[in-house]
């Protein structure tokens, strides 16, 4: 972590989430370093095993990912985008 996050909005960029367990860790570096919220963004969201359950028991308040991968029903604090096409 780099920066003081104290009574901020933290952000957490990644290229994927498989089973969530480095990033429910790292919320939770940043909420005990003294960030109000915590968000997260991935590219890709694999959700594998405990992932959602993982997801919702940590200090993060969204998961905002593409759509990849296509996601499951029960996708919890898990928010979609759309993909759209690069243009030339």
């Amino acid at each position: 972590m780099i920066g003081d996050v104290t009574d901020r909005t933290a952000l957490i960029v990644d290229d994927l989430v498989d089973t969530a367990g480095t990033l429910a860790k790292v919320a939770q570096a940043i909420k005990r370093a003294g960030a109000r919220e915590v968000l997260a963004s991935a590219t890709h969201a694999i959700l594998s095993g405990q992932a959602i359950e993982m997801i919702e028991r940590s200090p993060l308040s969204r998961l905002l990912v593409t759509d990849s991968i296509p996601l499951s029903p029960r996708r919890g604090a898990v928010t979609r985008s759309r993909c759209s096409p690069s243009r030339s």
